[in-house]
């Protein structure tokens, strides 16, 4: 089966912007001046099921944050990408599925800022990265199509949602 989906800015991402910008602002007017722009995170996959419960595959991600100062030049972007793979278990009934999952990887950054002078910066890191999903929630209207909810944690949206096809 194939995925794709959105969901909220990721807890890995949301800290990093909000300790730059804390950090940006020692010595000047504070982080209340500054404003997280978020793109959210989308999310492509794919799994296949090894069992009637287990899905087992990969997924990728990708995220874009851009921070601005309020009446500043002094802008700050991140963009955040990974490759995990990952372990689904699934249950309950015809059109109603319940699951859980968990997934490890590695995660991109790259990061450029611009300050209030002109002048810039930018960086690439890479990272080990991980996703929990504690609870996910598929509708299965047709059996080939479904749609999904779930809340998981820290590289991908805190709220996910998204569809998916198998075949």
């Amino acid at each position: 089966e194939i995925y794709a989906g959105w969901g909220t800015q990721s807890l890995a991402s949301g800290f990093r912007t909000t300790i730059s910008s804390i950090f940006s602002s020692i010595g000047s007017e504070g982080y209340n001046n500054w404003t997280n722009n978020p793109t959210g995170v989308f999310q492509l996959g794919y799994n296949f099921a090894l069992t009637k419960n287990w899905l087992f595959g990969a997924f990728g991600t990708y995220e874009y944050t851009y921070s601005s100062k309020d009446n500043s030049p002094a802008v700050e972007e991140l963009f955040a990408e990974s490759a995990q793979a990952k372990a689904t278990f699934m249950w309950g009934w015809k059109h109603i599925k319940i699951y859980h999952a968990v997934s490890a990887g590695c995660a991109w950054y790259q990061s450029y800022s611009k300050g209030n002078g002109g002048s810039e910066d930018s960086g690439n890191e890479s990272a080990f990265a991980f996703n929990i999903t504690p609870v996910g929630v598929r509708y299965v209207p047709a059996e080939h199509f479904y749609i999904f909810a779930e809340c998981s944690f820290p590289t991908t949206g805190f709220i996910n949602a998204g569809i998916g096809a198998k075949f």
